[in-house]
């Protein structure tokens, strides 16, 4: 490694192409590389992996033509006990908290179908 004086009188610094302190400088931006190619990859494969939004419309209206009468009464049974947990001293609406509770039973729906 040496240190030079420019003609406007800054300091350079060159690190030599076989001092330790190349080679490891070296190692670490061929690390970083790899690591982002593998990043990139495994992003891109992710991407390509998700349904299309045609398809994602066509299974989940084929998925909610298979369930069973029954599973529609649980659902509505669960969205009545927690519509009967609201009380007048919550933060919300009794319309907003039962907007809540069936937006939630939809979001658990979701998670079942995966």
């Amino acid at each position: 490694m040496r240190v030079e004086r420019s003609a406007n009188g800054a300091y350079a610094t060159f690190i030599a192409p076989t001092t330790p302190a190349f080679c490891f400088l070296r190692m670490h931006v061929l690390a970083l590389a790899i690591a982002a190619t593998l990043l990139f990859c495994l992003s891109a494969e992710l991407a390509f992996s998700e349904i299309p939004a045609g398809e994602a419309k066509a299974a989940s209206a084929e998925a909610a033509a298979k369930r069973s009468a029954d599973a529609i009464a649980m659902e509505e049974r669960a969205i009545g006990d927690c519509e009967r947990t609201w009380d007048s001293g919550t933060h919300m609406s009794k319309q907003d908290w039962s907007r809540t509770c069936r937006r939630v039973q939809l979001r658990l729906k979701r998670l079942d179908v995966r």
